[in-house]
């Protein structure tokens, strides 16, 4: 079999292999960005994601943290209230049973010496203030 083959057929079909080939070359361009513009959103997406994970972890944190420390005041409060049936009184600060505070002694010998009396007298109320100021912590959380 003989096929003939003109200049006419020949022209046919490299023009639809020519159209056929823009085509293709303009689907690669299409496609091509916009896979690269999707690969670009996917990546910040994680990135907001994970800062908003981060952002969460913290604030997580500091509601176990307050929770903590509130059920910590709780706690407190209530030995506080429990022992002033005990012989506290607790609006004033003052031991019903015991009047005396407690002595503190230095842990090094040699250094004793070098206290003069104004920091001993500063020593000597630091159980009472520290005292003061717990009650004062405490009427606030009150």
């Amino acid at each position: 079999m003989k096929y003939l083959v003109s200049f006419r057929t020949t022209l046919r079909i490299s023009r639809y292999l020519f159209r056929a080939l823009a085509l293709l070359l303009w689907t690669l361009g299409a496609v091509l960005p916009t896979f690269f513009i999707i690969s670009v959103l996917h990546d910040k997406e994680s990135s907001v994601r994970q800062e908003f994970a981060s952002n969460y972890s913290q604030a997580e944190w500091y509601v176990r943290h307050s929770a903590d420390v509130m059920r910590e005041l709780k706690y407190i409060t209530e030995n506080r209230l429990t022992s002033a049936s005990n012989g506290l009184d607790v609006l004033n600060g003052a031991l019903l049973g015991k009047t005396t505070l407690p002595q503190f002694t230095p842990l090094f010998l040699r250094r004793r010496l070098l206290v003069d009396e104004q920091h001993l007298a500063q020593l000597a109320r630091f159980p009472q203030r520290l005292h003061q100021l717990m009650e004062k912590q405490l009427r606030l959380c009150l």
